[in-house]
């Protein structure tokens, strides 16, 4: 054998440190699938809307990020919104503070009113029943039942 030059007591040695490496390795990456699955966040991601030019990038925690290619002759509008997820009763609900407003329409090249902006931000201003389902969010407006669905991305 060319390992351990035939050496029993080596190549058990060696056994054992393989298969303790192996072990803690599987445990870790179970903790992790198990993390994954119940505590985490399973909205996080990427969103791209299927019927408008809305991206949403949903991260950890309680913030998300809104990006529309296009609102007014403003092209690329970025806007940071903040959520609060119920994964029990399965709801989202966005918020958008209007200082935020106010700096996006402030900074936007285009000359971007507020107004528009709290138009396009309405549509997502709410609370929203979610399904996910693979690579696809939709997200149900609670009080009319209108549906926005996204891609992820």
């Amino acid at each position: 054998m060319i390992i351990a030059k035939n050496d029993e007591e080596k190549r058990s040695r060696i056994w054992r440190i393989v298969i303790v490496s192996a072990t803690v390795i599987l445990l870790i990456v179970i903790i992790y699938f198990l993390y994954s699955l119940f505590a985490g966040n399973p909205l996080e991601g990427t969103w791209k809307s299927k019927e408008s030019n809305l991206q949403l990038k949903i991260r950890g925690g309680d913030s998300a990020t809104a990006r529309w290619s296009e609102i007014a002759e403003a092209s690329n509008v970025k806007m940071k919104i903040n959520y609060t997820l119920d994964k029990k009763n399965k709801t989202i609900a966005f918020k958008v503070d209007d200082a935020e407003i106010e700096k996006v329409a402030r900074n936007s090249d285009a000359g971007l009113t507020k107004t528009a902006l709290e138009t396009e931000i309405s549509m997502i201003e709410t609370t929203f029943d979610y399904s996910l389902e693979k690579d696809k969010l939709i997200l149900s407006e609670r009080e009319y039942g209108e549906q926005i669905v996204f891609v992820k991305k």
